[in-house]
């Protein structure tokens, strides 16, 4: 792999785009603290400064409340855009929350943002699927598995090498996650727990794809030079 200009390019421009992703998540995400909290603050005074009225008008009058985000929310937002940031209480009505950016926003959105999320589930498995399906296959096309396995080298032997060094190139498309974690651990409050479980979950969520690339390049197929 690292013989191939194609694939060193490849992995790089996935990391560039993860760090990137990563750096613009955050400051996406401490931006929209910075507005919840000026918004709340002013309608808060909003609500606090009415006039002398009966209660029940006042509960009549409502209350805006904008969801705060988790820091997590930096490394993947999950449904937030699609189930809104705001909900208006008002007595006697059971209101669901509103203002999602998708149904503000062009359809293009529903496509994903850039953040670490899209770039480690979608690109990711791309990346590995391009740099790891020949694996197996190539050296039975190219006849060297024949001639390994005449040498005394197993074919599981062969295989577990291979794996190994698509785990090499996992461990180093999970390094800008791991960064934004440790960051966010440390300074925005995610938990411990919580970050290592969302870096667990991609971490066996590219080893999944790692092994179905192994296995489909084990049982393919092709016709030897001789």
């Amino acid at each position: 792999m690292l013989r191939s200009a194609i694939a060193v390019y490849s992995l790089g421009l996935l990391l560039l785009l993860s760090t990137v992703a990563a750096i613009t998540a955050m400051a996406i995400q401490q931006k929209y603290e910075q507005q919840r909290t000026s918004l709340q603050a002013s309608v808060d005074n909003t609500f606090d400064n009415q006039p002398n009225r009966h209660p029940h008008r006042v509960v009549h009058f409502g209350q805006f409340v904008f969801k705060p985000r988790h820091a997590l929310a930096a490394i993947d937002i999950g449904i937030s855009d699609y189930t809104g940031q705001m909900i208006y209480l008002e007595g006697h009505r059971q209101n669901s929350a509103n203002f999602g950016d998708v149904r503000q926003s062009s359809f293009l959105l529903r496509f994903g943002q850039l953040t670490p999320a899209l770039v480690l589930q979608i690109l990711a498995p791309l990346v590995l699927i391009f740099m790891g399906f020949n694996s197996v296959v190539r050296e039975r096309e190219l006849g060297m598995l024949r001639l390994l396995q005449m040498s005394g080298v197993a074919l599981t032997r062969l295989v577990w090498a291979k794996a190994l060094a698509l785990l090499v190139v996992v461990g180093i498309m999970l390094m800008p996650l791991a960064a934004a974690l440790l960051y966010l651990g440390l300074f925005e409050h995610a938990g411990v727990i919580n970050s290592l479980l969302m870096f667990g979950s991609y971490a066996l969520y590219l080893c999944t794809w790692l092994v179905l690339v192994l296995i489909v390049s084990t049982i393919s197929q092709c016709n030897p030079p001789f």
